[in-house]
């Protein structure tokens, strides 16, 4: 599962719904997933987050509340699929050697897209989701990535799924993570860094739970952010 790094596909698909970066969600709040879970921001110490810190403190409630009110769990699903998040990403490898997304290919349940937004119910190799993160911060469509120099000189034909606001203004929310955020560590002088923090919990699979004890931890980052 991506994890929090997702939540730059999340907000990038309501800035293009027309999600004012002004707007502030109330986060102090118990968010009911399923009949045994309710989502809750233990580590936000705010009550109300703007889309930049949504980001920038990594809140899952406030990816929830954003999908609710500017995506919706048709055009989330849609917008998916359209970046590739179902299909094995194109690379110069043996079909073989090219890791499959796992998902539920049938219809999904309110948890799912819940989850969704904030990194879990699909899971995805890190070059797979490299290349849904070039659609939303680079190309505007759906992307591939390549081994060989010149590799995507036609790439850029498809259709147009992000348009450029979108894209800017989703690198100027990711540069506020690095600058203020969860991942202020990355700020180097001297470099204009962008990026995203995830920690994962890992699923026991004997015991049938997410587990606290196993998280996967990543970083995802690209530089100089108006122009990766």
């Amino acid at each position: 599962y991506p994890g929090s790094i997702s939540k730059m596909l999340t907000i990038a698909m309501a800035i293009q719904n027309g999600l004012p970066l002004e707007k502030t969600f109330k986060v102090d709040v118990a968010i009911p997933v399923d009949k045994k879970f309710s989502l809750k921001d233990e580590h936000v110490r705010k009550s109300y987050l703007k889309p930049s810190e949504i980001l920038a403190f990594s809140s899952n409630v406030g990816s929830v509340l954003i999908l609710e009110e500017y995506i919706g769990f048709t055009k989330q699903r849609k917008y998916l699929e359209e970046i590739g998040a179902f299909t094995p990403p194109k690379l110069e490898l043996s079909p073989f050697e090219i890791g499959t997304p796992i998902y539920n290919s049938k219809a999904w349940p309110k948890s799912t897209h819940y989850t969704a937004s904030y990194g879990y119910g699909f899971s995805l190799s890190p070059i797979h989701f490299t290349a849904l993160a070039r659609s939303v911060l680079g190309t505007g469509r759906k992307s591939n990535l390549t081994f060989l120099k010149d590799g995507l000189k036609n790439e850029d034909a498809g259709q147009v799924i992000f348009s450029k606001e979108t894209i800017l203004k989703t690198q100027e929310l990711l540069r506020e993570v690095v600058r203020v955020g969860t991942a202020k560590r990355a700020n180097v002088n001297g470099y204009d860094i962008c990026g995203k923090t995830s920690t994962s919990l890992k699923y026991d699979s004997q015991k049938k739970v997410w587990t606290n004890q196993n998280k996967m931890v990543s970083f995802f980052a690209f530089f100089p952010c108006v122009n990766p």
